[in-house]
């Protein structure tokens, strides 16, 4: 029976254990790439830094499935080995898109070229190849991540191109990575191009009218359902601005429409160009403030709010 079964294996592995010697055992498990190598391999690269590179490789090549691969790559890349960097660039071209990408972003945090092309690369393919949202769902989440925070602005201006082609999913990950965007895969802060790609990426989406199926509440105690990513693109927008009374997205529609202009001047005022004309408040804008909503006054020609 199981127990019997789960008894023996147990038995087998102690008095392996017993003549074999723990690093021996953890380089055996690790190499062997199967669901427990990747705990393995974090404690071979631990205790044996100097011996865990080579199985690492070996078990990656042997695992079959993404999230082992993505792991033991990860583990990888935290080792001080030099072989590691040829390591990652050959995962590039590996099997699974979640150790690709894990590949890619580490080359890319150590300043090699190969990983920000191979990450341009990916997210090219995504919409080509169909990929499976579902499926690949943690691979895809990293791979935004990546692009949103590599502090690349070209990565920005390729996901601002390529969005209206991704599912809803997908966009408002992309939104809701960059409301908090500050530094890049190295911990340094993102450049001034890479910020204004950031910028101009949000407005762009502001106009998005699909809604992102969720519930969620804001710091008013208001809650928000199946928001449209054009309202969380300016709510990022006015987050990286530290000024989110800019506009309120538990507000009525009408107020929202306004604030979004208001929002739009203050970036045209960074950008140095012409404002838009904001209309007018609506007679009954009285009646929505008396149902709990509130507005504000802003001077869409200056950043700070009035």
């Amino acid at each position: 029976n199981e127990d019997k079964q789960c008894k023996e294996r147990a038995e087998k592995w102690w008095k392996d254990y017993q003549k074999k010697g723990e690093k021996q055992m953890l380089i055996e498990g690790t190499s062997a790439g199967d669901r427990d190598s990747a705990g393995q391999a974090e404690v071979l690269a631990k205790k044996y830094p100097d011996v865990a590179l080579a199985p690492i490789v070996q078990g990656a090549r042997a695992a079959k499935d993404a999230r082992t691969r993505a792991s033991l790559v990860l583990t990888a890349d935290h080792l001080k080995d030099e072989k590691v960097v040829a390591f990652l660039r050959e995962e590039l071209d590996g099997p699974f898109l979640y150790a690709r990408v894990r590949a890619a972003a580490a080359l890319t945090a150590r300043g090699e070229p190969a990983g920000s092309k191979a990450l341009h690369r990916e997210w090219k393919q995504l919409q080509g190849k169909q990929v499976d949202r579902w499926e690949n769902g943690w691979a895809v989440d990293e791979l935004i991540h990546t692009l949103t925070h590599c502090g690349d602005a070209a990565a920005i201006r390729l996901l601002s191109d390529e969005m209206p082609n991704h599912e809803i999913n997908t966009r408002s990950t992309i939104i809701r990575q960059l409301a908090t965007a500050e530094k890049d895969l190295r911990s340094r802060p993102l450049t001034k191009e890479a910020v204004e790609a950031i910028e101009d990426l949000l407005i762009k989406a502001m106009v998005d009218r699909d809604q992102e199926p969720s519930d969620s509440s804001r710091a008013n105690g208001k809650s928000v359902s199946e928001p449209m990513l054009g309202d969380l693109a300016v709510e990022a927008l006015t987050e990286r601005w530290k000024q989110p009374k800019l506009f309120d997205i538990t507000g009525p529609l009408q107020i929202r429409e306004r604030q979004r202009l208001e929002v739009k001047n203050v970036w045209l005022q960074k950008r140095g160009k012409k404002l838009i004309a904001v209309p007018p408040l609506a007679p009954n804008h009285g009646r929505a403030r008396r149902q709990g909503s509130t507005t504000r006054q802003v001077d869409p020609r200056c950043e700070n709010t009035c």
